[in-house]
């Protein structure tokens, strides 16, 4: 905690002297390659991205009530009226995510 307040008081004080940090940083685009779905390029790193999806671990944020939208119960109950009747956004990213893990199992290592 202490590392953690030095830290922060060493960067307000350095702010209000107008030094900023990340001076040294500058943007710039990464290379790379354009992949279009249906292409070998595409295919390839598509597999080996599935390959990698075991490793993955999924967060839902719930972010509390879902008054603002006219919802009283909470945001992550929300239905989704387009698929089906009492389809909400909870059972959609569980779908999603049981999705990724079967399309992974295969690749998954003892």
């Amino acid at each position: 905690m202490k590392a953690y307040l030095e830290r922060g008081r060493k960067l307000l004080k350095e702010s209000k002297e107008g030094v900023n940090p990340f001076d040294k940083y500058r943007p710039e685009v990464p290379n790379g390659i354009h992949l279009q779905p249906g292409n070998a390029d595409f295919d390839h790193y598509e597999q080996e991205g599935v390959k990698e999806l075991f490793k993955t671990g999924f967060v839902l944020i719930a972010g509390g009530l879902g008054e603002r939208l006219g919802y009283s119960g909470i945001k992550v109950g929300l239905p989704v009226c387009t698929i089906e009747p009492d389809y909400c956004y909870l059972k959609y990213y569980a779908n999603y995510v049981k999705a990724c893990q079967d399309r992974a199992l295969p690749y998954v290592k003892d």
